[in-house]
């Protein structure tokens, strides 16, 4: 046969309403009695200061990552200074250094070749004279495709001459290479 369930008594309510009171009275003096500043960053969760938890002007660029503020407008450019003190003269360079430098192109134009050959073209200077840059360029038909491989002085040091490689990669028609030296009298 079931029990009936009985109501508790006025004492029971009273007594079990006390002892909520006075686990609830204890909890906030807890958290009361914290010393200042014993909060840190290893006590608080990720995402738990929120903007509206900072005070209004109290942060600064460098509490900011790389990009996070915005720029100004730029500022109006500033008067500009006055002019310095001249420096001392330098020493006079050596004799014939503000002597114009006078040189001569030597071109020499290569063979006509055909599709998927190599050309190598050399312009030299004469024996009096030395090479101080050159180059080369090709001519011929679209279809030969020539392109210029490499262009590099040449015949020792002071080079000489210069030297200029072509290939064609095309399929029909041919071209040619000229290759051009710069060259000066040797002092």
């Amino acid at each position: 046969m079931d029990k009936p369930v009985r109501k508790p008594s006025p004492a029971m309510v009273v007594a079990c309403l006390a002892l909520f009171v006075a686990l609830t009275g204890t909890s906030v003096a807890v958290v009361n009695v914290l010393p200042r500043n014993s909060v840190g960053t290893a006590q608080l969760k990720n995402n738990a200061v929120v903007s509206s938890k900072i005070k209004n002007a109290s942060l600064k660029a460098v509490d900011f990552a790389a990009g996070q503020l915005p720029t100004g407008p730029t500022g109006p450019a500033g008067a500009t200074g006055a002019t310095g003190a001249a420096g001392p003269k330098g020493d006079a360079g050596a004799a014939g250094a503000n002597a114009a430098l006078s040189g001569i192109v030597r071109t020499v134009t290569g063979s006509a070749i055909g599709p998927n050959t190599i050309s190598s073209v050399n312009a030299p200077c004469q024996s009096d004279e030395i090479a101080i840059a050159g180059g080369g360029w090709t001519t011929g038909a679209p279809s030969a495709e020539p392109v210029l491989r490499t262009s590099a002085p040449a015949g020792g040091s002071p080079p000489t001459s210069w030297t200029a490689v072509m290939f064609t990669y095309g399929s029909s028609g041919t071209a040619t290479l000229t290759a051009y030296a710069i060259c000066v009298k040797k002092s």
